[in-house]
């Protein structure tokens, strides 16, 4: 069943928002009016999309997907979120890739990818300069790419056989 959120005068104040299991999720009126949120928690969605309007919300600074299994793809749009600090696609074991414009997201110091089964990340993660903690737990990536991302952000603490949490 699908999830429609109206974003309207009276939630200008909110903060933080969870959808707990949703199929669908729906965006529905101005969202520059909820100009305090800082935070959307999708945990267990049974999405096969993200909502495509995100980029609506221009101070989002935390974005947090959790036991996704039905999402497979890292939308685009993510990239659009400037002001993102912490970002956390993790526990859904379908995600196979991250696309290039990751790199865009500079203002990104935590990238949680956990549990999911991505082989490969695109050069441009280099861009994260204010990259502080990057969990790749648990996903197909060869020692060698390892070892590259390692030089490729030498001021980040990298977890791929340990979880920080």
């Amino acid at each position: 069943m699908g999830t429609r959120f109206v974003c309207h005068d009276s939630l200008s104040s909110i903060k933080y928002i969870e959808f707990l299991a949703p199929d669908t999720i729906e965006f529905v009126g101005d969202k520059s009016k909820m100009k305090n949120l800082k935070c959307i928690n999708f945990f267990a969605a049974r999405m096969k999309n993200l909502p495509k309007d995100l980029t609506g919300f221009e101070n989002l600074e935390s974005l947090i997907i959790t036991k996704s299994v039905t999402l497979k793809t890292f939308p685009n749009s993510i990239c659009e979120l400037n002001k993102l600090r912490f970002l956390r696609f993790a526990w859904g074991l379908n995600l196979e890739s991250i696309p290039e414009c990751i790199g865009e997201l500079t203002n990104l110091e935590y990238l949680d990818l956990a549990r999911n089964n991505i082989s490969h990340l695109p050069k441009s993660i280099s861009n994260l300069k204010k990259l502080k903690t990057l969990i790749l737990w648990d996903n197909p990536i060869p020692d060698s790419e390892l070892t590259e991302i390692k030089k490729l952000l030498p001021n980040t603490t990298i977890y791929f056989k340990t979880l920080p949490y």
